[in-house]
């Protein structure tokens, strides 16, 4: 038998059915050993299941977040492009314009 109980008790969680009664156990909370095995493999099958899906979602999730960094990384280099070509721009001018007026 396997005591269930929440309590913090010196007995150890596992009773044989002579010492039940020795230690005061109430026997709402004792399950047998098999019914306990059945309980903890119901119990992991939920967990993984539970585990398969919350994997699920936080996959999803990383990949929401990494297509999110990549379309503002795409805007950024957007907007650095577009300030050097500016800059290549105005540099462009300024050298024509020198040119013609040293020319005059």
């Amino acid at each position: 038998m396997i005591c269930l109980s929440y309590h913090k008790c010196q007995s150890q969680r596992k009773l044989c059915a002579e010492c039940i009664e020795e230690h005061g156990v109430d026997l709402k909370c004792m399950v047998s050993i098999i019914k306990f095995q059945d309980m903890m493999r119901k119990k992991f099958e939920d967990s993984k299941f539970n585990d398969s899906s919350e994997l699920a979602k936080q996959r999803l999730n990383f990949k929401t977040l990494l297509t999110s960094t990549q379309n503002k990384f795409k805007v950024i280099w957007d907007g650095i492009e577009e300030s050097i070509k500016q800059i290549y721009d105005f540099l462009e001018k300024e050298e024509k314009f020198y040119e013609f007026d040293q020319k005059q």
